[in-house]
């Protein structure tokens, strides 16, 4: 099984201006623009932030999407160094697969940001 085998995502990075730049996308097209801190509700609230497309408010830089999306920002040492974002496949009905998946993203974007 892979790590993130049911989502197409995109890597933000910080930038020098404080924005957020797309460096590395999967599953999907890559998108171009950059977009600011404060268009992803995960960077706002500093933890995992989690829409359903069917309800709750998402990140206006993820669209909307089947089954919705995952933003786990990226933080080392306190300081937030991008966010990566998951556009999810395939709906989960079930709490503790979607618990499993939301740990796994967690996971992932932990080891991004101890590597950066």
């Amino acid at each position: 099984m892979l790590v993130l085998d049911d989502a197409a995502g995109v890597l933000y990075l910080q930038a020098a201006g404080g924005e957020l730049v797309p460096r590395c996308a999967w599953g999907g097209p890559a998108p171009t623009a950059s977009m600011r801190a404060d268009d992803c509700w995960a960077l706002r609230l500093a933890r995992p932030y989690e829409s359903e497309a069917e309800r709750g408010p998402g990140c206006p830089h993820a669209g909307r999407h089947a089954a919705g999306t995952l933003c786990v920002p990226l933080v080392a040492q306190g300081d937030a160094l991008g966010v990566l974002c998951l556009n999810h496949v395939t709906p989960l009905a079930d709490g503790a697969a979607r618990d499993r998946r939301r740990a796994r993203a967690v996971a992932v974007a932990e080891r991004i940001a101890l590597a950066l």
